[in-house]
């Protein structure tokens, strides 16, 4: 059977991690399988594991992985952070899902910036294969690294799907106001699912929301993800709520579970993903797969992805985010016209088909 080696170390991480984990399972059943990671967080396959203790980034990463990948058909890599030394590989593949740390959104100092240039041309130039995850990417790819239109073969769009376990159920009145009650929530709140990296403008979200929360007091936003530990994080946010008088109408979860998660969709008046920059845009399509109407950025990923089933707005403009939230939030009719037309966009995003095109293309490269 082919030998496939994973770096599956982000497997925890939202956006990074639930691609690892999306793509675990169909590997597991078309290759002979070595997961580099933590083995604790990588004990529920059962496959070979290999401990990787250096993080991510770290400049020491690179000779542990060159004295612990093991000789396989092929090395696959989930992001840009590839080994930079030679491997015993036949095929190396790198995933670059965006290019946000080149882009004048991303706040790395000049050598961090320095670095990410080194990893990501590294990854380009050594890798067979570059899988990325919108038609978005691929052009930044080539707009930051010109010598790609020349190896634009290599690169390879596949999309990301939601989850089989993201879908429509139903849920008692009873059930909802105990579960909301965990979180101290009224019967209506807005949704955000994502980080609080700064291009993801949550605190322009908050702005908005200010001015919302004076026609609508009773209204929350509820905030669902990873908030610390970042390289670049946006940790003005507890001074902004305070400065606003929103330190009651904020609510921030953490990470939760999928199953809070699918809860938290059905339950929301609407999700809202205000980014200045997406390499694709995930939780839109969580949210369609719940009914849950949409409210995301104008930008180029999010209308790949979102095509005409969500509501768009300006990021850079807090009253046009603020205007788009009041007009979902008085209008069921328009809130139900999205909600037919997410099911409808969801069916683009396939998980058996986009599965299955991950295989082909491993095993076309490998002929």
């Amino acid at each position: 059977m082919i030998r496939l080696v994973f770096d599956a170390r982000m497997i925890k991480m939202s956006g990074i991690g639930r691609y690892i984990r999306s793509l675990i399972p169909e590997l597991q059943k078309n290759f002979e399988l070595i997961l580099l990671g933590n083995k604790n967080d990588l004990s529920k396959y059962n496959v070979k594991v290999i401990p990787v203790l250096k993080p991510p980034y770290h400049p020491l990463e690179q000779l542990e992985l060159f004295k612990k990948i093991p000789e396989a058909e092929i090395f696959w890599t989930p992001h840009f952070n590839v080994p930079l030394l030679p491997l015993r590989v036949k095929k190396r593949i790198a995933t670059i899902h965006d290019i946000f740390h080149l882009t004048p959104f991303s706040r790395l100092n000049f050598f961090q910036k320095f670095y990410a240039r080194l990893l990501y041309k590294n990854a380009l130039k050594k890798s067979n294969i570059v899988f990325t995850i919108s038609e978005f990417t691929k052009s930044e790819i080539i707009k930051y690294f010109p010598f790609m239109k020349k190896n634009i073969h290599k690169i390879k769009v596949i999309p990301h799907f939601a989850e089989s376990i993201f879908k429509k159920k139903k849920f008692g009145e009873d059930e909802r106001t105990t579960f909301l009650r965990k979180y101290d929530s009224p019967q209506n709140y807005i949704l955000y699912v994502g980080n609080i990296k700064p291009h993801k403008n949550i605190t322009g979200l908050i702005e908005a929301f200010t001015y919302l929360v004076k026609e609508k007091p009773s209204l929350k936003l509820m905030c669902v993800g990873q908030k610390e530990n970042f390289i670049t994080g946006n940790y003005n946010i507890k001074e902004l709520l305070k400065e606003k008088g929103l330190e009651d109408k904020v609510i921030f979860t953490g990470i939760i579970s999928d199953n809070e998660l699918i809860k938290l969709y059905h339950f929301a008046e609407f999700l809202i993903l205000p980014s200045f920059y997406e390499g694709f845009g995930l939780p839109p399509l969580e949210a369609f797969a719940c009914g849950c109407p949409v409210i995301v950025s104008d930008i180029p990923p999010l209308r790949e992805v979102c095509g005409n089933a969500a509501f768009y707005v300006n990021p850079f403009s807090i009253k046009n985010i603020a205007e788009g939230m009041e007009r979902l939030i008085e209008n069921s009719d328009l809130r139900k016209q999205l909600i037919k037309k997410g099911f409808k966009q969801l069916r683009i995003f396939n998980k058996e088909k986009i599965l299955q095109k991950y295989i082909r293309t491993l095993n076309i490269l490998l002929k």
